[in-house]
């Protein structure tokens, strides 16, 4: 059996080729549903990416803190957090797909993606 931890490993490989074989074999002109999935997988693809890079950061904290204390970031803050990451590549992407993205909007979402994850910190502790 794989665990929950592994699987995500395998997730943003999964969730990249997916991508690619759907920006190969379907027309974005003809299927609007092409269009959500795709963004739904780099969705996917981030949120995993950034929860295996928070669950490293989070390996490498508690090894080196092993001494002093236990770390306070556990798996489901980092999963909550990678969340609230993956929001913002998505996000950029579909308004720059629009042709609607300024300095402001992208200030907007930096703003609203700390004030996701100070919720989430606080929420969690």
């Amino acid at each position: 059996m794989i665990a929950p931890v592994q699987m995500i490993r395998l997730l943003p490989i999964g969730s990249l080729l997916c991508v690619i074989l759907i920006m190969n074999f379907t027309d974005p002109t003809k299927s609007v549903a092409s269009i959500l999935l795709v963004f739904l997988l780099l969705y996917v693809f981030f949120a995993s990416t950034f929860f295996v890079l928070l669950h490293e950061v989070l390996h490498h904290v508690k090894l080196k803190r092993s001494i002093i204390g236990p770390s306070k970031m556990s798996h489901t803050r980092a999963y909550y957090i990678a969340s609230a990451l993956a929001f913002v590549p998505v996000s950029l992407l579909a308004m720059q797909s629009l042709q609607q993205i300024r300095v402001f909007d992208v200030v907007l979402v930096a703003v609203l993606t700390l004030l996701i994850i100070f919720y989430i910190i606080k929420r969690t502790s």
